[in-house]
């Protein structure tokens, strides 16, 4: 038998939608560019109210996408990288923590000008 667990990576849009009981959005969604899962995570609402979604189907919509296992990987990587306390060794004192984040940041900011 067929195990009926489905990953984002081979979900449709219009599966996911049925799954969550808005299937009347897909075309809409479809039409928007928002033809793949990915790009649907990165929805922000005003987009979803411009493909005709009320208030409340764009609370639910973004709910279940967080809820899919691909977004929680994507969250916990984009957390990953501000969780300084876990890069510097307990040899450094703060001072030195310090200016090894105020020392690239500059330099960032001076790439950028």
């Amino acid at each position: 038998t067929a195990t009926t667990t489905t990953t984002t990576t081979t979900m449709s849009v219009a599966d996911f939608l049925a799954k969550i009981g808005l299937e009347q959005y897909t075309e809409a969604l479809l039409q928007s560019g928002f033809d793949d899962l990915e790009t649907l995570m990165e929805a922000e609402e005003d987009h979803l109210r411009e493909c005709g979604l009320p208030p409340g189907h764009i609370v639910k919509l973004t709910k279940r996408l967080r809820e899919l296992p691909e977004a929680r990987v994507s969250q916990a990587t984009a957390a990953a990288p501000t969780s300084l306390p876990t890069i510097l060794s307990s040899s450094q004192s703060p001072s030195t923590a310090r200016q090894m984040v105020k020392v690239p940041h500059h330099s960032q900011q001076q790439e950028l000008c």
